[in-house]
């Protein structure tokens, strides 16, 4: 009697279960995909494997994203921005025109799609490696229905908890400058606080805090921090107006901040 395979169970997925699984002919799932990330990088701490994982995650989301229009986009050359001149349509357009029931992802897979992002930069092992999938996240995806203010504003607060946990003074300028980033999006209350939170080394760096009710930087009454660098233009940076729409291609990370990041 032949052993028959028995598809692991999703919250075990790793990235041996994976290669398993395909060795059985088997594809997994975006879901699957984005659970055996999780394991890897969260709970097993193996950064190569998530990273091996999420290319094969990668490839399989824009391999669906290509179905929104076949017709006139191909895989190795898709349009992720409008262009101009031919007047094509960017694939978040493509998405809203075409029907719910026709769409390659369903609201599910994305919600993994963007829980991957958020988990790559939340877990990475150092500052460039979360940086890297944080810009992952705006270049690809700014004009393709996975982009999402929530999704981008967690991936920052990631990178700046990460920053401020470094105790890097080198890399402490930049993480203030993502806090002001960050005060200019519309965040909830809930993200304020845990901004509050996980900024606070780089708070006490300069002698700064936010203000009671987290709208903007004032200086700290408990510290009296002596730094070279000019906070002065900062003080009273007010976060963004309620319902102000966002101009996405803002909220990148300035170029001299994501070379620094990158070395």
């Amino acid at each position: 009697m032949s052993r028959q395979h028995t598809k692991p169970s999703i919250c075990f997925c790793t990235k041996y279960t994976i290669e398993t699984m395909r060795s059985f002919g088997q594809e997994p799932t975006l879901t699957e995909l984005t659970q055996a990330i999780m394991n890897e990088a969260k709970y097993s701490g193996d950064w190569s494997a998530a990273t091996t994982l999420f290319q094969d995650f990668d490839k399989l989301v824009w391999k669906r994203l290509a179905r929104l229009g076949n017709d006139i986009m191909n895989l190795e050359n898709m349009e992720k921005t409008r262009d101009e001149t031919n007047n094509k349509l960017t694939l978040t357009q493509l998405w809203l025109e075409t029907p719910v029931a026709l769409r390659p992802l369903s609201k599910t897979e994305i919600k993994y799609v963007r829980q991957a992002y958020q988990i790559m930069v939340r877990y990475s092992p150092t500052i460039k490696d979360a940086t890297k999938y944080y810009l992952h996240l705006l270049t690809n995806h700014l004009d393709t229905p996975i982009f999402d203010d929530e999704c981008v504003s967690h991936c920052l607060i990631s990178l700046i908890f990460l920053i401020s946990k470094s105790n890097d003074i080198g890399f402490m300028e930049k993480g203030l400058e993502l806090v002001q980033i960050a005060l200019n999006r519309n965040l909830h209350d809930k993200q304020l606080e845990v901004l509050a939170d996980v900024s606070k080394e780089i708070f006490a760096h300069y002698g700064l805090q936010l203000n009671k009710i987290h709208s903007s930087l004032e200086k700290s009454v408990s510290c009296n921090q002596i730094t070279a660098y000019d906070v002065s233009s900062l003080i009273g940076c007010k976060k963004g107006k309620k319902n102000r729409k966002h101009d996405n291609r803002s909220l990148r990370i300035p170029e001299l901040i994501s070379a620094d990041l990158m070395e």
